[in-house]
């Protein structure tokens, strides 16, 4: 089951359009539903969906979640450099059952606190939380400041 965005919602990101899309996927809701609780056009999501086929946003694999992610949906094994996006299509991977927390740690070499942390985000804030900038300015504001003597 898909936690659907709130139906107040004024900007859709990446993250709150392939929630909807996967729960019309999966027929938690139907497009009409969506268009009347949303306010938008049936178009825009029928849109969405052939984006989401067509390029593989965050997390949403062409067609319905059915048993594991390809390659070309989940970031390569032996990333360097993570992107956001990557982050949440490892993210929706996990939440969607596609991908267990353990396996995703071993394959990405993550500390399940990592992992964790990123859920946490993702849930609250979406895709722009999971930007490594942000959390280098928090610690960088949080870390006491050393004397040297």
């Amino acid at each position: 089951m898909v936690e659907l965005p709130p139906p107040n919602l004024k900007r859709w990101d990446a993250f709150q359009k392939a929630k909807l899309v996967t729960a019309v996927w999966l027929h938690q809701i139907t497009r009409e539903e969506a268009c009347h609780l949303y306010q938008i056009s049936e178009a825009k999501i029928l849109a969405w969906e052939n984006a989401f086929k067509t390029y593989s946003y965050p997390g949403v694999p062409p067609g319905k979640f059915k048993g594991r992610p390809s390659d070309h949906q989940l970031p390569p094994a032996d990333i360097k450099r993570w992107t956001p996006r990557d982050k949440a299509m490892v993210v929706l991977a996990v939440q969607h059952d596609q991908v267990t927390r353990e396996e995703a740690c071993r394959r990405y070499q993550l500390s399940a606190e990592e992992l964790l942390a990123w859920e946490v985000k993702f849930k609250t804030d979406g895709t722009a939380a999971l930007r490594t900038t942000r959390v280098q300015q928090y610690r960088r504001l949080s870390l006491p400041k050393t004397v040297d003597r």
